[in-house]
């Protein structure tokens, strides 16, 4: 994990066949688009207690989310394939304004 001081943090995790990375986004009216809305008790995220409820996606594996429509920046996270470790660049939801809004939620 890679702590930095702007509130964005870098974490390496495996996409499980059966939940994914384990949480559920939905999509924010503002660039960056991609926000988690919930982690799975159990799945990936959850295990390593770093992403949050709130948490605003930034990055996989070196390809910027912050200026890609929300399908989109689900189509990358899908693409990855199952069991491969992937990297995560996100925002703290305390480092970002962040609100709850209406939304589509899906699975990761």
């Amino acid at each position: 994990m890679d702590d930095s001081s702007d509130g964005r943090i870098t974490v390496n995790i495996a996409k499980r066949k059966l939940g994914g990375v384990g949480f559920l986004t939905n999509k924010r009216s503002i660039c960056p688009y991609l926000a988690v809305s919930h982690v799975v008790k159990g799945g990936v995220a959850h295990e390593t207690g770093l992403i949050q409820a709130g948490d605003v996606i930034l990055e996989v594996n070196g390809k910027s989310l912050e200026n890609v429509p929300y399908h989109k920046a689900l189509e990358i996270l899908d693409k990855v394939p199952t069991g491969e470790v992937m990297m995560i660049k996100y925002a703290l939801k305390d480092s970002m304004r962040i609100w709850k809004q209406p939304s589509t939620t899906k699975v990761l």
